[in-house]
């Protein structure tokens, strides 16, 4: 999966979501004027609709390369992790690379 957020700058946005292995792609535009472009986040989420499916325990839940914010590595502009208890953020490396992961149960 590959995914990407742009704008014009003047508080269009475009969401671009790629399958680039089932061989789709799927965008949306959406416009929030008087936007403040002075920050990007970076997420992952579960399903919370269909059939439950285990959890595996000190599993990947995604992994993240070459993240980027205004086209320059995500880790030049000093991000804040805030993570969801039960999962663990990795440090994030000079190319952007990082991965979000369960917590280990004890």
């Amino acid at each position: 999966m590959r995914a990407s957020v742009t704008t014009d700058g003047s508080g269009t946005f475009t969401l671009t979501v790629a399958d680039t292995t089932a061989g789709w792609t799927a965008s949306a535009k959406k416009t929030l004027a008087g936007a403040g472009l002075s920050s990007a986040e970076v997420l992952t989420d579960v399903p919370s609709a269909g059939p439950p499916r285990p959890i595996v325990r000190s599993a990947v839940i995604a992994a993240f390369t070459a993240a980027t914010a205004n086209g320059r590595s995500l880790a030049l502009a000093n991000p804040q992790v805030q993570q969801a208890a039960g999962t663990v953020v990795s440090p994030i490396t000079a190319a952007g690379n990082f991965t979000v992961s369960w917590a280990a149960v004890p």
